[in-house]
């Protein structure tokens, strides 16, 4: 009787006890794996693809750019605290490089002495970060309050139905030709310069409604 291979035997020993039909199994296993990953590269090449195709349009949406009184409204706020958080995160990143590089686990360093940190740091962290915040906070409130009142005699009324994967428009007090309440989907049409009254709604589930140019995200 012969033993069976022990766990450490290598792939070469098993083909010479087994007359080389391990050989043949371990060949095919490997033509597989190898069809595999050119396929599975494939599919993520495809999906990464799909996703910046997904991204292209002639109609540039530019959160920065505003034609809206509303939308200039959101960029005077967002614009300082974008390059504030950009601050921010430069020097956080700066200081956290610094640290991981600087004092680096050396070989054979003695353990460093173990302190739980320096109160007045702490607290002079915590209070330019409160500081910042409340800077932040207020001019924030303000501007969403503004938003928040109903537009003033409106030139024109506008229900906004979400559907799935489209969008309807409902045109109040607006006849089309035939006498009826003029209704588009897809495409909105409102006059320039003027106010404008949207109200949002859904018929299945919840949906975001934005026009980047012209406000925020309702």
């Amino acid at each position: 009787m012969r033993s069976a291979a022990p766990p450490s035997t290598s792939v070469n020993d098993v083909e010479r006890q087994s007359g080389g039909s391990t050989m043949a199994v371990v060949t095919r296993a490997a033509h597989r794996s190898g069809r595999a990953a050119p396929r599975r590269a494939g599919l993520a090449l495809l999906a990464g693809a799909a996703l910046v195709v997904s991204g292209c349009s002639k109609q540039k949406q530019n959160i920065f750019k505003g034609e809206g009184s509303s939308s200039r409204t959101i960029n005077r706020l967002q614009t300082p605290v974008f390059w504030a958080a950009a601050a921010v995160g430069v020097v956080v990143l700066v200081a956290v490089v610094f640290v991981v590089v600087r004092y680096r686990e050396k070989p054979d360093a003695p353990i460093p002495v173990q302190a739980h940190g320096r109160f007045g740091v702490e607290i002079g962290l915590t209070s330019v970060s409160a500081v910042i915040l409340a800077v932040i906070a207020v001019p924030t409130w303000i501007t969403v309050m503004n938003l928040a009142r109903p537009v003033k005699d409106p030139a024109v009324t506008v229900t906004v139905i979400g559907q799935q994967w489209w969008w309807e428009f409902d045109y109040q007090n607006v006849l089309d030709d035939n006498g009826h309440p003029l209704v588009t989907s897809g495409e909105l049409v409102i006059p320039a310069g003027k106010p404008v009254q949207l109200s949002i709604t859904s018929r299945d589930v919840i949906h975001s409604f934005w026009i980047p140019a012209l406000n925020g995200k309702k």
